[in-house]
């Protein structure tokens, strides 16, 4: 693959009046912000604590330290109004999303339930605002990469000297999982992570790169030891993009760039069946069946319960609550208790019903095809950042439930990756679109 040609680093593009103190907070805050959203994740996860325990008096200091996150971002966004203002006239599908979410409390099965986590969305997706208002894409993949770096290295630790909780112990025994609570977590972070971080050393030099490159080299091999066959999928696949918007960068590649896609799409779709079906003999490959690990289970229970609220759904982030609407529909025959749909946009119609699925979806497609335009024409690593990114997150949504999810990394992801490209040829955001020619040149 041809990549980016390094060249000196020229002077940033940056918005009129943005101190170089600002940029370096904003650099820290959200580091900072993402680091310990990964680590709440592991204290406090309704997978492991029960749906209580997402608001229980356990998790009081996880409530504290995203109050004190929201109370930040707010008060960086406001200390950049007029970035702000240009962010939200640009991103009405994103803002319609989180205003639905929150006067969804007017039909929700318990409104007090619902007010309470919509406002704690409205912090998270403050988050991704503050982070695009004050930060260009290369400072971002910077910051990005330093969380991808300690969030390795810590995992690292973990799994080598307190393997009994660095590793997964009963279910998936053996199985990586670092600082998160499940394997699965720890693999799709990965999966984003190592991409990140690998578009970030293109763009260093000495020292620096090779720390970098030695960052990625660890991830992979967490990658590898998560065992998580989805999260190594989603990898490749977003690799194998990398190559194909370079080609579509170059007018004479076109037709080699359909070639490429349509035999990545040819190997990738057996790797998947042969990854979760059952073998023919009855053999399980991979410790995979065809139930997606059960996974699958509860879907007809759960597009039953989506048919009986179709338009507006169950009001958001109810539907699993204890006592909550899902037992009129999930029988004790599937054996477990699920505190998600174990599919993004199946629990986003349960949330939102139909309106909220639909805007999601014109919300994705729109900024992936901002996105391809972006990085096409003008091919950089870094460019290609926002692609990659709302990829993994269109895919992730298959077999996890992280659509507009509070105190949610993944949805902090999606909604940056959004505002980047939703901005990019806008004459106010004019350092975004430049973004990634800083350090990097292309051709």
């Amino acid at each position: 693959m041809t990549i980016a040609v390094l060249q000196p680093r020229a002077a940033a593009p940056s918005v009129p009046g943005k101190p170089a103190r600002r940029t370096t907070v904003a650099r820290w805050f959200i580091a900072v912000a993402f680091v310990l959203a990964i680590a709440l994740q592991r204290v406090v996860t309704p997978d492991a604590a029960g749906e209580a325990g997402a608001d229980a008096g356990g998790s009081l200091i996880a409530q504290a330290v995203w109050a004190l996150i929201y109370v930040g971002a707010l008060a960086g966004l406001l200390a950049n109004a007029a970035r702000a203002k240009l962010l939200l006239r640009r991103s009405p599908l994103v803002v319609a999303i989180v205003l639905l979410a929150l006067i969804s409390a007017a039909w929700s099965e318990d409104p007090l339930v619902t007010v309470r986590r919509a406002i704690g969305l409205m912090g998270t997706t403050a988050v991704a605002y503050y982070a695009v208002a004050c930060l260009d894409l290369d400072e971002f993949v910077d910051a990005f990469a330093t969380v991808v770096g300690i969030v390795a290295v810590a995992s690292a630790l973990i799994i080598a000297f307190l393997p009994e909780a660095g590793l997964m112990q009963e279910e998936y025994a053996g199985a990586w999982r670092g600082l998160f609570a499940h394997k699965n977590t720890f693999g799709l972070f990965l999966a984003i992570g190592t991409m990140t971080v690998l578009i970030q050393s293109v763009r260093l030099r000495g020292w620096k790169r090779l720390v970098s490159a030695g960052v990625a080299l660890l991830c992979l091999v967490e990658l590898a030891g998560s065992q998580s066959v989805t999260s190594i999928l989603i990898a490749a696949a977003i690799a194998a993009l990398i190559v194909a918007v370079r080609f579509a960068g170059l007018g004479r590649w076109q037709s080699r760039t359909v070639i490429a896609c349509v035999l990545a799409g040819i190997i990738a779709i057996p790797l998947f069946v042969l990854a979760n079906a059952d073998a023919l003999d009855g053999a399980v490959l991979f410790g995979r069946n065809l139930t997606l690990t059960g996974r699958t289970a509860i879907w007809p229970f759960v597009l039953q319960a989506i048919a009986a609220r179709p338009v507006l759904g169950y009001g958001y982030d109810v539907f699993w609550a204890d006592g909550g609407p899902y037992l009129q529909y999930l029988p004790a025959a599937v054996g477990w208790r699920p505190y998600h749909s174990h599919n993004g946009y199946l629990e986003l119609a349960l949330d939102l019903g139909i309106v909220g699925v639909s805007i999601l979806a014109v919300a994705l497609v729109r900024s992936l095809g901002s996105a391809w335009r972006f990085v096409t024409a003008r091919f950089s690593l870094t460019r290609a950042w926002p692609l990659l990114a709302l990829v993994y997150f269109g895919m992730l949504n298959l077999t996890e439930s992280y659509i507009a999810k509070y105190n949610n990394f993944d949805w902090i992801v999606f909604v940056t990756a959004a505002l980047y490209v939703a901005v990019a040829g806008d004459a106010n955001g004019a350092r975004v679109g430049q973004a990634g020619d800083r350090r990097t040149g292309s051709r």
